[in-house]
Formats: structure tokens, C-alpha cells, sequence
């Protein structure tokens, strides 16, 4: 994605209209993490809003975020206990969506299309082979991104 940036065409907004799905997933499954680690670390003593954090275990991985799950997000974000797992993210495996939590207002927008940094930010698990190529400084480069394998 970088490469893109850099030396590519930039994203049109169809592109950047079809990365929302990813995006909001991102967001959901990252703080569906945090929750996890809370009960983990025995932090559900320090939950300041547990309605909120019950209500958010049961939004599905996949939903669009809208302003009622925005707001979740946005309660939990600022709550002690996910702040405290945050604090100790490197005991667990996620991705750093916190920019994405502290702009859920402009993500939770139905109006809302994704920039250039949130494009960036939003990991997309490559399937297949992908082929991009690039003119540099007169030099042709062609870029196989072959994504991760899984068992």
C-alpha cells in the first residue's frame, strides 16, 4: 500500500468506498480483542461501563459501525479497564487501530469515506497473487505481493 501511495495512481473513491467494510471490521474485532483482554488480565473489577462493554460483545465482527455501535466504541475507548489492556498490548496480538477509536465520529458517518492515512492503517489480508507496477526514476519495477499463508 505504501508503495502505492508513493509511486502509484492515487486510491479513487470508489476504491476508498470499498475499503468501509474492512475498515469497520478492523474496528470491531480490535476492540472485541481489548474486551477479551480485560476479563483475561482480571481487569473487570476497574470497568466503569459494563452495559456498554455487554452490549458490544454481542455486535457481530462484520456489522457497519453506525452512531449506536460508534458510541460503544467511543465509551469503551475512554474506559479504564481497555485502557489498562491497551497499556499492555504487547502480552496479546492486535493490530493498533487506536487512531481509528479516537475518529469513530467521522468513521460512524454515513457520509464517511476513508483517506489516504486510513487506507494505510487498515490491514487487508491479501488472497491470490497481486501484481502492481511502478515507473521510478525511469526504471520499471513489478511488485508480487503473494500474502501469507495459512495452514
Amino acid at each position: 500500500k505504501q508503495m502505492k501511495v508513493l509511486y502509484g495512481q492515487p486510491p479513487s473513491e470508489e476504491e476508498r468506498s470499498q475499503a468501509v467494510p474492512a475498515i469497520h471490521c478492523s474496528i470491531i474485532t480490535n476492540m472485541q480483542i481489548l474486551c477479551e483482554q480485560v476479563e483475561a488480565m482480571g481487569l473487570m473489577d476497574t470497568l466503569q461501563c459494563r452495559s456498554q462493554y455487554n452490549a458490544f460483545r454481542e455486535v457481530d465482527e462484520n456489522a457497519t459501525i453506525d452512531s449506536e455501535v460508534g458510541n460503544l466504541v467511543t465509551a469503551l475507548w475512554a474506559d479504564p479497564a481497555i485502557q489498562a489492556a491497551f497499556g499492555r498490548r504487547a502480552e496479546f496480538q492486535v493490530i493498533d487501530t487506536s487512531m481509528y477509536f479516537r475518529d469513530i465520529d467521522r468513521i460512524a458517518s454515513t457520509s464517511y469515506i476513508p483517506t489516504q492515512q486510513d487506507l494505510l492503517h487498515c490491514r487487508v489480508r491479501t488472497v491470490g497473487i497481486l501484481e502492481e507496477k511502478y515507473m521510478i526514476e525511469g526504471a520499471q519495477f513489478v511488485i508480487f505481493d503473494v500474502g501469507g499463508q495459512r495452514n
